[in-house]
Order: structure tokens, then sequence, then C-alpha cells
């Protein structure tokens, strides 16, 4: 429904995660934090850990093309791979290229779902630019573009690219 899970839930999860051996060599959180108590939990968790955060990237897109994008995802119910009608070809009978299973839209991905989920952002998660803003680590990224090109901005936002 677009709703946000609770923040200790969360937080204890990234802890764990942060914790294990699987991120000794580095993480990428995406999705997190998504509140400034969430972020406030996290600065604790990586002080605890002696973990230093080099960056947050904030991807800028157009809320039309937001709502556009994830409203044309297809999941695959077998193997959990995403398609999106704008940019892949799909057969008529929207089937899995990869494994041949059923493809469904989530409710998640649901125009309607999609906006609330926005409607949220916006009320919730946009005070943590300011509050990364603040701590000098936020890097805005245009989101807007393919896939590479993105993917490229991002890259030469990185700390230590000269892009």
């Amino acid at each position: 429904q677009g709703a946000l899970v609770p923040d200790q839930v969360i937080i204890e999860i990234i802890r764990e995660t942060l914790a294990s051996e699987k991120c000794a060599d580095g993480f990428i959180l995406d999705g997190f934090p998504r509140t400034v108590g969430q972020a406030e939990a996290l600065d604790a968790i990586l002080r605890d850990l002696h973990i230093k955060l080099d960056v947050v990237i904030d991807l800028a897109a157009d809320e039309n093309e937001i709502v556009r994008r994830l409203s044309n995802r297809l999941t695959c119910r077998q193997c959990g791979a995403v398609y999106n009608l704008a940019t892949n070809t799909l057969s008529q009978d929207h089937k899995c290229p990869k494994c041949g299973g059923e493809l469904y839209q989530r409710d998640d991905d649901k125009p309607e779902v999609v906006r609330n989920r926005l409607r949220v952002y916006h009320e919730t998660t946009a005070p943590v630019r300011t509050y990364y803003a603040h701590q000098g680590i936020l890097r805005s990224v245009d989101g807007m573009g393919t896939i590479a090109d993105v993917q490229q901005r991002i890259l030469n936002s990185l700390p230590g690219n000269r892009g």
C-alpha cells in the first residue's frame, strides 16, 4: 500500500547486516534511510561499528516519469526478474524471458500506490536530503535518461572519481 516499515524493525535489520562479514568490504544501502530518525539511528550504528559513511546519492526524477517507470514494471513470479514494458521487449503472453514464469504487476507498482509512495516520500524522506547535505556527503544526481547515463552520473558523483 506504499506505507513504510516501522523504524525499529528496519534499524535492527540494518544493524545486523552492517555488522556481518558480508559488509566488511563496503556496502550500498538502497532506499534507506527513509526518515531523519532512521538517518540518526544509522549514524549511531556506524559510529558503534567504526564505519564512515562516504556518500549519499539522491536520484532526482520527474514525478510523472517515476509513476510511468514503476507502473510499467513487471516481475516474474518464479525467478523474481524485473522487466519494464517501456524498455524491454516482451512476448505477447508476458512470460519471463529468463525462465518462462508468469510476469505480473506488483501491487506496489500500481499507479495509485506509486503516487501514495511519492506523497509519503515528500512527507518523511525528503528531509533526509537536508540532513545529509548538512553533513556534506549528499550528492544529487539527475535520474532522468537511460540507465547507462544515470549509472555514469552516479559513478561520477562518487568520492575520488574524477569523472
